[in-house]
């Protein structure tokens, strides 16, 4: 136990060094760790997390699919993806799929699925993926508003860049809740759009943070126009953009403009940068 608490308070030391070093780029990655940290009670009363990581998600996505009207078309997929991988796919798998056979099917049948059953387990997955990410932040103090107070009050030469690839609104909660200013890319008010100039060129004030979604948001949507917008959590306009292990260029039916952020996040990364995970 004495080791064990040496180790913590010497990574500890470790880390409050780095983050003390205000004239160097700081940036934080938030992986699915961090909300599945906070513990929320179940309606058994038991305590789970307040969302899931990749394989508690795929169990629960994948029950609700199955017994559906696609479980026959997902139920194919799980197998031809089971005998593929040997092993079970999660959900970045299952999307990374039907996306890659999207972009070959054409008009054909392929490996079984259909190019309309193709299409609707794709937005199957992901409407499922935004639902169950649709969480509220507790109202307590959680690490989400740690964060957030700390970036807040934080005075350095660069401003904090936050790097997840989480689909959840609980950062920008936490961060909005304890009016810590930040910029994501998006720019403004009834339905906020990409705004590539300002990603590229990063003269927003140091005091805002910066919180880069590489994955995509459970917020973000592209509408029939082909634009790319930020919506309120709970609007379903437009489809969903979510790309968990594959990049949207790869992907036709997904506007080229959310590889801005992505890209426009990584571009800003050098070798005097701290980045904290």
């Amino acid at each position: 136990m004495a080791a064990d608490g040496f180790h913590i308070e010497s990574r500890a030391e470790v880390l409050w060094q780095c983050m003390g070093q205000s004239k160097r780029p700081l940036g934080l990655l938030l992986g699915a760790g961090c909300p599945a940290s906070i513990q929320v009670d179940g309606s058994n009363g038991d305590a789970r997390p307040l969302i899931p990581t990749i394989d508690g998600l795929t169990t629960l996505i994948s029950e609700s699919i199955d017994s559906s009207k696609l479980r026959d078309q997902f139920r194919g997929l799980v197998a031809q993806l089971t005998e593929d991988q040997l092993g079970p796919p999660n959900l970045e798998a299952m999307l990374s799929r039907l996306r890659t056979l999207a972009t070959v099917a054409g008009t054909h049948e392929i490996r079984g699925l259909t190019v309309s059953a193709i299409d609707a387990l794709e937005a199957a997955i992901t409407d499922a993926i935004v639902e169950a990410v649709s969480v509220d932040l507790p109202s307590g103090p959680t690490p989400y508003d740690d964060v957030a107070v700390w970036i807040r009050g934080a005075s350095r030469s660069y401003p904090v860049s936050v790097f997840t690839t989480n689909y959840d609104l609980l950062l920008e909660t936490a961060l909005e809740r304890r009016d810590a200013p930040f910029f994501d890319g998006f720019v403004g008010s009834r339905e906020p759009f990409i705004d590539v100039a300002a990603i590229e060129q990063d003269s927003l004030p140091d005091r805002w943070a910066r919180v880069w979604k590489l994955h995509g948001s459970s917020n973000w949507s592209l509408l029939p126009s082909g634009k790319v917008i930020r919506t309120a959590a709970k609007d379903r306009a437009g489809r969903r953009l979510i790309h968990p292990s594959q990049p949207p260029d790869a992907l036709p039916h997904h506007a080229g403009q959310a590889q801005a952020v992505p890209q426009g996040a990584s571009c800003h990364l050098g070798d005097d940068w701290l980045l904290l995970r």
